[in-house]
């Protein structure tokens, strides 16, 4: 391995188990599909980014070439829409276009989800946003020698940083995060960020821009008065604990007079109207029928377009259930004390790298979540580029690229 990239991601898994990291960093073997915590938190940044552009400014993906009507977000005109949603709607579909699902039903809840959320989130924070300076802020930083200030050979610090913010006394770090996670003030989520890898490292990797005259050096000029960045807001969406469920045959019974739910309308059509136990189509999708015991009584299960109704139903009435924001310092003191973390972690992971000796922690392999290669370690099966498993893919194509 002639480079070492220090990651958030490659220091946690390091942290968890050895394995883990030399799988994934040092062999690069993934799994071929995304967990829905990965898929469902890419999509979230992605549409939180679609909806903080500026209406009629150029579509940043036509900057250098010529508007394609495929973009989803200009859709061939070469500006942002009018209507931010739009490009939002059309964002997601390509997204989930492109996904497979085993139920095409799970799917359309998950993209609606998304999308409900987000509609919710604008609708919650309204013109509270700060102003972004910098978006999507990728760094490779050369790890530095505590002690000497210089560079230590072949290994770098990587990582993007979702956007730089103006604050009233300077600028900030801004992470959007997705979590099944309580986000309750008093909820051990935001004391554990204390410790947290990433939020320390986009503070640092930050700072180090700022004072190397590198690409933010002419934004955030580290002298001149302007003080180091040294907080990141920390911008989390909760993600809902509710589900697609049945109504009550009375609320049924409304609907289908009404094609009222959640405060919204619905166009409700039927295939037999003399049957009303017949089918049901809420926005041309056919509603699960279930029949009551008395003649003439049944359940519609919610659609779901329904459900994400009700889900944004839920957003207005316990915003800060799904939506808080809670801003994290780091002292110089600590900053010192993170980048000899850094250097040791480092140090370890070269140690290990070089005799080629790994050790298992079986205390990682269920804790918080299920380990990717857990069915690997169990089986005491070989992993390495000559041997990888089914449902996985070595994103190293070359050997040199390791």
């Amino acid at each position: 391995m002639r480079k070492l990239i220090l990651s958030a991601s490659s220091i946690s898994a390091y942290k968890a188990c050895p394995i883990r990291f030399r799988n994934a960093y040092v062999y690069g073997i993934r799994p071929v599909e995304d967990k829905e915590s990965q898929r469902v938190g890419k999509n979230w940044h992605s549409i939180l980014e679609v909806a903080s552009l500026e209406p009629g400014n150029t579509c940043p993906q036509h900057k250098d070439d010529i508007p394609s009507e495929e973009c989803p977000i200009c859709a061939g005109s070469g500006y942002i829409p009018d209507d931010i949603m739009e490009a939002v709607v059309r964002v997601l579909n390509k997204a989930y276009a492109d996904i497979e699902f085993n139920d095409p039903e799970a799917k359309e809840i998950e993209r609606l989800t998304l999308l409900y959320a987000l509609m919710g989130y604008r609708w919650h924070y309204g013109d509270k946003i700060e102003l972004t300076v910098v978006r999507e802020q990728y760094f490779s930083l050369p790890l530095l020698n505590p002690d000497t200030g210089h560079p230590v050979p072949n290994v770098f610090i990587e990582g993007r940083i979702d956007k730089l913010i103006e604050l009233a006394n300077g600028m900030a770090v801004k992470e959007h995060k997705s979590t099944s996670k309580s986000i309750d003030p008093d909820s051990t989520y935001w004391s554990h960020l204390n410790l947290d890898t990433q939020t320390s490292m986009y503070i640092y990797a930050a700072r180090r821009m700022q004072l190397a005259d590198l690409k933010l050096d002419e934004l955030l000029p580290g002298g001149d008065g302007n003080p180091l960045i040294n907080t990141v807001k920390y911008d989390v969406y909760h993600k809902p604990q509710i589900s697609p469920r049945k109504l009550t045959q009375a609320d049924s019974k409304k609907f289908v007079e009404t094609g009222e739910y959640m405060g919204q309308k619905f166009d409700l059509t039927m295939s037999d109207e003399s049957n009303p136990e017949g089918k049901y189509y809420v926005n041309d999708v056919q509603a699960i029928i279930e029949p009551g015991k008395k003649e003439g009584t049944f359940a519609i299960r919610e659609t779901p377009e329904m459900f994400a109704a009700r889900f944004l139903q839920d957003i207005t009435e316990r915003p800060e259930f799904y939506f808080r924001c809670v801003e994290l310092t780091r002292t110089d003191v600590e900053m010192k004390a993170f980048e000899w973390q850094l250097y040791d972690i480092a140090k370890d992971m070269q140690s290990k790298i070089r005799a080629n000796r790994w050790w298992y922690n079986e205390s990682a392999c269920e804790a918080t979540f299920r380990c990717d290669y857990i069915e690997q370690c169990y089986n005491l099966q070989v992993v390495d580029p000559d041997h990888i498993p089914n449902g996985f893919k070595c994103i190293f194509n070359r050997k040199e690229d390791e």
